[in-house]
């Protein structure tokens, strides 16, 4: 079974190839960032100076990164405290520090080198949560 630190380090690379491409497809595709970019040095990613979505998935990309940057060692770091404190108790004592990057790749399961065991508990192949 592959660690989860692969699940991290695949994860990082699909965040990467994202941004990526949504900078290339920017400049491919934006009339916008033609005219103000290369005539005014405006910002493309400036909601007020281009409307194709570039900025909503340069933020995504940001956003899914600061989680495994922050909110992931901070919920490891508890569970190590809680580990000294009381002891491990045979089960994770924080079942989201595994659970968190399941979420996080759920969306690019379609790509090369997803493991289905990466699959989160719980959510369907639908992108519904079973209740």
């Amino acid at each position: 079974m592959p660690a989860m630190s692969d699940l991290i380090t695949w994860l990082r690379s699909q965040l990467d190839e994202d941004e990526n491409d949504a900078s290339t497809s920017h400049q491919l595709l934006c009339d916008i960032y033609d005219l103000d970019v290369d005539l005014n040095g405006g910002d493309p990613t400036d909601p007020q100076v281009c409307t194709c979505r570039v900025r909503r998935r340069l933020l995504d990309v940001a956003s899914k990164r600061a989680i495994l940057d922050t909110i992931l060692p901070a919920i490891e770091q508890m569970d190590d405290q809680i580990i000294s404190e009381w002891g491990s108790l045979g089960d994770p004592p924080c079942d989201e520090v595994s659970l968190l990057p399941k979420l996080l790749a759920a969306p690019y399961a379609d790509r090369p080198g997803y493991l289905d065991e990466w699959w989160p508990p719980g959510l369907t192949r639908t992108a519904t949560v079973d209740e």
